[in-house]
């Protein structure tokens, strides 16, 4: 059985400016997690709120080509956002709303873990695994 992840939308903004630094190939550990994911290790839980942030910072064409391979493949799980979502991630205690909302489609999409370069934003949250894709 696969594991159900919810990819963070750094991860994907890594994948699409094939991001890195001195030390760390962001790209491709994207890149691998993507690639294990239609390997049948993982599923992909995302939302639409994934998709608009993506849309915002110009990756529209790139999210969208990406989610139709893994639709494709049986490997994407997508949920659209509803009043209620939002509502509950404004009572979250996390450290912002937009990590309140990703925490919130998370648990919606029964997520095992969120994969995100930004974990210090999701401490808060001890009762899901997060995990930078470079260790999972």
């Amino acid at each position: 059985m696969s594991k159900r992840i919810y990819v963070d939308t750094n991860i994907y903004i890594d994948l699409f400016e094939n991001r890195s630094d001195k030390l760390v190939p962001w790209a491709e550990f994207a890149h691998q997690l993507f690639e294990r994911t239609i390997s049948c290790e993982f599923e992909i839980i995302s939302s639409a709120w994934i998709l608009k942030e993506l849309k915002k910072n110009g990756y529209k064409k790139q999210a969208e080509e990406l989610f139709n391979k893994l639709s494709k493949n049986r490997k994407l799980i997508y949920l659209e956002v509803r009043k209620h979502n939002k509502k509950e991630a404004r009572k979250v205690k996390g450290v912002h709303y937009d990590d309140n909302l990703h925490y919130v489609m998370a648990k919606k999409g029964k997520a095992e873990i969120i994969v995100t370069r930004n974990w210090k934003d999701f401490y808060e949250f001890k009762d899901i695994i997060v995990l930078p894709a470079e260790f999972l």
